[in-house]
């Protein structure tokens, strides 16, 4: 029982030392706010354009609409913000959706973005993808030149935090075990609640599983002192539910944290935008963090 107890440890020691120091690793990467991820890749992309480059942003593939259209609607803020270029609007793009059906919450290729920078007489088509990568997402983002097919590719990472939980339709808590932690939990829960006190200091899923075991242990005991087999099928049924909580609790368990509304007056963004109708409009936008 002891070299049990002592292998279970063990491995469960690896794999949380184990996801920590690919944590660390991943640390290494340079990692910024999704507002500062579009303003920088519209910097990055500023020069390649030319001067009153015509721009449109097509679609940005995201797991979810509302994130997808947030994009394309940064991206066109940031664009027109630069001064530099004629950005269509997002009527424009609506507009052509319509008619063309193409989803502008999917990348499109190469071949696409052409027929529908030539629709919308754009001279530069911008498309992407929002993908999540553990517990920080990528941003890519390329811009096809329309008359020669050529690409220019710009990637971020993003910090997650809660307002892109709410684009993308999570739960507004910071989850802040890994895998390996989540493994370490449900091995040392063998031993019932060690692995929910030391690694997710969960007292209440402890606490749970303590009472389950105790319970089921009670009837074992009292089946030896007066012979009843109902009393050994509750022990085993207290014991399996202990079991199966642990194995749900470990690997849904999400620490809740608080949430703080942040604004912040440089997040403001002021640009003149054309309606459908060829009439400017002052567009103004912010930015609320969570």
């Amino acid at each position: 029982m002891k070299r049990l107890l002592l292998a279970i440890g063990t491995i469960a020691y690896t794999l949380a030392f184990g996801a920590e120091t690919a944590r660390a690793q991943q640390e290494h990467v340079p990692r910024v706010s999704l507002e500062t991820a579009i303003m920088n890749t519209v910097a990055e992309f500023s020069p390649g354009f030319g001067s009153g480059s015509s721009v449109a942003v097509v679609s940005m593939g995201a797991d979810t609409v509302m994130m997808a259209d947030y994009l394309i609607d940064a991206m066109i803020v940031a664009f027109e913000g630069r001064g530099e270029f004629t950005t269509m609007n997002r009527a424009q793009l609506d507009l052509l959706a319509r008619g063309t059906a193409f989803p502008t919450n999917q990348e499109v290729d190469v071949a696409m973005a052409q027929t529908l920078g030539i629709l919308l007489g754009a001279t530069v088509v911008v498309t992407g993808a929002f993908e999540s990568l553990l517990d920080f997402y990528r941003f890519r983002v390329w811009a096809i030149d329309v008359r020669t097919a050529y690409v220019q590719n710009i990637s971020a990472y993003v910090i997650s935090d809660n307002i892109i939980a709410l684009l993308m339709g999570l739960p507004l808590t910071q989850n802040l075990f890994t895998a390996g932690q989540r493994w370490g939990t449900w091995l040392l829960n063998l031993l019932p609640g060690l692995g929910s006190f030391v690694i997710m200091n969960d007292a209440v899923g402890g606490m749970v599983q303590i009472a389950a075991v105790g319970a089921g242990a009670i009837l074992f005991v009292n089946n030896i002192r007066s012979p009843h087999d109902y009393l050994v099928v509750g022990g085993v049924m207290l014991i399996g539910i202990q079991q199966a909580f642990n194995a749900i609790r470990s690997f849904t368990y999400l620490r809740n944290a608080r949430t703080i509304l942040v604004v912040d007056p440089d997040l403001l963004n002021v640009a003149v935008i054309p309606d459908t109708n060829g009439s400017l409009k002052v567009l103004l936008s912010h930015t609320r963090r969570f």
